[in-house]
């Protein structure tokens, strides 16, 4: 099930992200646009883990 976002709840939202220390809509795109994500980016992946928050 997903839903389709408008422009100002995407701003809402990654203003919300950003607030409570995590990465915004903005960055995520640009991150998951350079293939950060990508399993094959295991120097990232690695970084990424170790400043991951869990509450």
């Amino acid at each position: 099930m997903g839903k389709d976002w408008t422009k100002e709840e995407l701003v809402q939202a990654s203003k919300a992200m950003m607030a409570n220390g995590q990465m915004g809509y903005e960055e995520f795109c640009e991150m998951l646009a350079d293939g950060v994500f990508d399993t094959d980016n295991s120097e990232v992946a690695a970084e990424t883990s170790e400043t991951e928050v869990h509450s």
